[in-house]
């Protein structure tokens, strides 16, 4: 059988156990989020541990759980942090990164510029008119497409 076969299969039982969970214990947990994020979760595990090996498929598996994340965002947070999904998708993107790739590069420092340039321009323009209508354009984007 290969990885991705066992992987799907390890899934759609955890997924099942997770459901089982839910009904038993009354988790506020979903279920295929909860068995996609143990998933990866062992299998970063085994990574390291140097049993696996398949970086695209955990990468995969892992930004399943930050676009997962990000959903969850968008419902819980109010509207006006929405304007900081983008710098938040790429501290998440960027933290999974790290984790598979574990090093630190000149990509460090180019995200970390980036962001807190974002930032202060946001901080130093909240109360400008133009920049009030970028950012309602940017929160606006995911909802009207």
């Amino acid at each position: 059988m290969t990885d991705v076969a066992f992987i799907f299969l390890a899934i759609t039982a955890l997924f099942a156990l997770f459901v089982g969970l839910r009904s038993l214990f009354n988790l506020k947990i979903c279920a295929l989020c909860g068995a996609v994020s143990v998933t990866w979760i062992v299998l970063l595990v085994m990574f390291y541990a140097g049993i696996f090996s398949d970086t695209i498929l955990l990468g995969v598996l892992i930004g399943v759980s930050v676009v997962g994340v990000m959903y969850l965002l968008e419902q819980k947070l109010p509207e006006r942090f929405q304007i900081f999904k983008l710098p938040f998708f790429f501290t998440l993107v960027f933290v999974v990164y790290f984790v598979i790739v574990r090093g630190f590069s000149f990509d460090v420092i180019v995200f970390s510029v980036l962001l807190w340039i974002f930032t202060i321009v946001i901080y130093a323009g909240r109360n400008t008119t133009k920049l009030k209508t970028l950012g309602r354009k940017i929160i606006e984007c995911c909802k009207n497409f």
